[in-house]
């Protein structure tokens, strides 16, 4: 077993499940508002699995949608990598239109085969229940560090009945949530966003809009620049 300052950690991110737990209100049963929704700062939450769990290389699941090659390239300057899921439309309860990507099982094969011999500790962000089995065999691999759950009010039980001391709750986070207080340092936090010393390099320049990449592809900086024009 490796000395804990040398162990790898790799984080596997569903993006949707992460984005839209911590930005929608919640509200209890009587309609009265529980948890108000933030936007989550992309740059300090990679900073924070930098700075917490010494995240070498974090991994985003997302859909990828024409029109949003701004987002995807953000997220790369953060130190992100993209693994990009083809998208689909449905109507929902409301009959409105939505756009969903269904990353489970990109994020279960990453980081259960093609990664999986290349980290020693794995940080996971999904309050999704549907996990379950891919936390329970990392459990028993010794892999498993942490779920970072997007919302106290609103995940899976079933995690809290296997996995509760695993659990840490972003939404309690609000340091990570966009504001519009500047700091000393006219609205820049040091570091946040920039590579450290251990991250992967993934860093993407600006371009134009990003082409649709293979399914089940990663895109680092050095691909969106190959594929971007």
């Amino acid at each position: 077993m490796k000395e804990e300052d040398k162990l790898i950690t790799y984080a596997f991110i569903d993006s949707q499940n992460l984005n839209l737990g911590v930005l929608h209100d919640i509200t209890n049963k009587r309609g009265r508002r529980i948890y108000e929704g933030h936007k989550l700062d992309w740059r300090r939450f990679r900073h924070y699995l930098r700075e917490k769990y010494d995240v070498k290389k974090a991994y985003i699941f997302i859909g990828m949608m024409p029109g949003n090659s701004q987002l995807y390239e953000h997220l790369q300057t953060c130190g992100f990598t993209l693994i990009f899921k083809e998208t689909v439309e449905f109507i929902n309860k409301n009959g409105e239109t939505e756009v969903k990507g269904n990353v489970d099982t990109d994020l279960v094969l990453w980081a259960a085969a093609r990664e999986f011999a290349n980290y020693d500790r794995a940080v996971f962000a999904s309050g999704d229940g549907d996990f379950l089995s891919l936390y329970q065999f990392m459990a028993e691999k010794k892999k498993l560090l942490k779920i970072l759950v997007p919302n106290r009010f609103c995940y899976s039980k079933l995690l809290k009945f296997n996995f509760h001391k695993q659990l840490a709750f972003v939404s309690d986070m609000t340091n990570l949530m966009k504001s519009n207080q500047k700091t000393r340092s006219s609205g820049r936090i040091t570091s946040l966003g920039m590579p450290g010393r251990r991250d992967a390099s993934s860093v993407a320049k600006s371009h134009g809009n990003v082409k649709q990449n293979p399914r089940g592809k990663s895109m680092s900086g050095k691909n969106l620049r190959k594929d971007a024009k």
